[in-house]
């Protein structure tokens, strides 16, 4: 049933320029050029056993002690305010140096021409508002995506979708990159769906978005910020 929920939204990728690379532990993996260089930005598609008031707040929860995102060592938030909330986040993965960046991520939530809340999550880099360069630490230039959580089942499961655009510093190659892509999404949707299962998240609904906006078609309104 979660495969033929995913397939729904994500039947016709390659007409917005995304080209399925790999699927692992239930999450599709797509890659898409960027125009202006040729960099690729990625994104997963995957079902999560929630309602998307549920998933909404576990994501929001950037310091959360269950479902931790993979190769997350050290996060700590800076500052919140009227646009959001700024948070510095450290990684370390096999093989490659450790790197860091400082993130604002911000609620960009919506209600669908057909009364749907669509719960969205940005992010983009804001390196400038955090600590400066580490020795020995890789700092990642740019980064900027979203969550986008939408109602499926009923209401009670949640179709998460993924983008990211990552400039990791150095130069990986593209099997490299898709292969790694790979790993790392299930990993994500793993920590997610683990963080889910936590009861604090199902204490109250976020509140209801007041902006009106007519739904984008699938994998279709992702767009460099």
């Amino acid at each position: 049933m979660l495969l033929a929920l995913m397939l729904t939204v994500a039947s016709s990728p390659s007409a917005h320029g995304w080209q399925e690379v790999g699927r692992r532990d239930g999450v599709s993996v797509y890659f898409r050029e960027r125009e202006r260089d040729g960099n690729h930005e990625t994104l997963g598609v995957g079902v999560l056993a929630a309602p998307p008031w549920i998933v909404k707040p576990a994501l929001d929860d950037v310091q959360a002690k269950t479902g931790r995102m993979p190769s997350l060592i050290e996060d700590h938030v800076i500052r919140r305010d009227a646009r959001g909330v700024v948070v510095y986040n450290r990684t370390s993965a096999p093989v490659i140096a450790d790197r860091d960046y400082t993130l604002r991520m911000f609620d960009d939530s919506f209600v669908g021409n057909d009364g749907d809340v669509v719960y969205v999550i940005r992010f983009h880099t804001a390196n400038d508002e955090g600590p400066p360069p580490r020795s020995g630490v890789v700092r990642v230039p740019e980064i900027y995506g979203e969550w986008r959580l939408e109602s499926v089942a009923g209401g009670t499961m949640t179709r998460a979708s993924y983008f990211v655009y990552v400039d990791p510093g150095g130069s990986i190659p593209i099997t490299i990159a898709q292969w790694g892509a790979q790993q790392m999404f299930a990993g994500v949707f793993d920590a997610v769906r683990t963080r889910v299962k936590d009861p604090a998240y199902r204490a109250q609904e976020p509140t209801r978005p007041t902006r009106v906006v007519a739904r984008a078609a699938p994998l279709e309104g992702f767009a460099e910020r």
